[in-house]
């Protein structure tokens, strides 16, 4: 009674073809983490360099605003989701 040993190689065609697409979903799954971080990274930058000149913008009018409610002219109109009007 002899023990006989098989050995499998798990190199045909299609593990070869399995391996190498794996590798590339890998490859591709660090390009688009890394596209997603630089989106991310881009977004928040222009959020803050968008918001800080309509900050300053949005003070103005208001500041322009208060000084006309006391000039006679009558303006109205809607801002950020607020309705505002002032009268002579």
């Amino acid at each position: 009674m002899g023990i006989t040993i098989v050995f499998i190689q798990l190199e045909t065609p299609d593990y070869q073809k399995l391996n190498e697409t794996l590798r590339q979903l890998e490859i591709s799954r660090k390009e688009a983490s890394e596209a997603s971080k630089a989106k991310s990274s881009f977004l928040a930058q222009m959020s803050h360099e968008i918001r800080t000149p309509i900050n300053a913008v949005l003070g103005m009018n208001e500041m322009i605003l208060r000084e006309n409610a006391g000039g006679g002219l009558s303006v109205e109109g809607q801002c950020q989701g607020h309705r505002y009007r002032t009268e002579p």
